[in-house]
């Protein structure tokens, strides 16, 4: 069973999200816009922070917590750590 990230499709602008899947060191992002409302099946225009380019997501790619969290979350190292 994949783990969900509980939304609001009508609630969503200017949340902050985090990429659990980063390209190009973009991992925060702001919802910035509504490009599609077509219930269930909502796309919406995300901003990096880092660098300000902007990407459609779609609300199910939000919903799968293995790909997006909610808020900032800072970028855990304790694995990469081999004293």
């Amino acid at each position: 069973m994949t783990s969900k990230n509980q939304i609001n499709p009508t609630k969503l602008m200017f949340s902050k999200w985090t990429s659990l899947t980063p390209q190009n060191r973009e991992r925060h992002f702001l919802i910035v816009g509504v490009v599609s409302k077509k219930r269930g099946d909502e796309i919406f225009k995300i901003e990096s922070v880092l660098t300000h380019n902007t990407y459609h997501v779609k609300i199910g790619d939000l919903r799968n917590a293995k790909l997006w969290k909610m808020g900032w979350l800072a970028n855990d190292h304790s694995a990469d750590n081999t004293d």
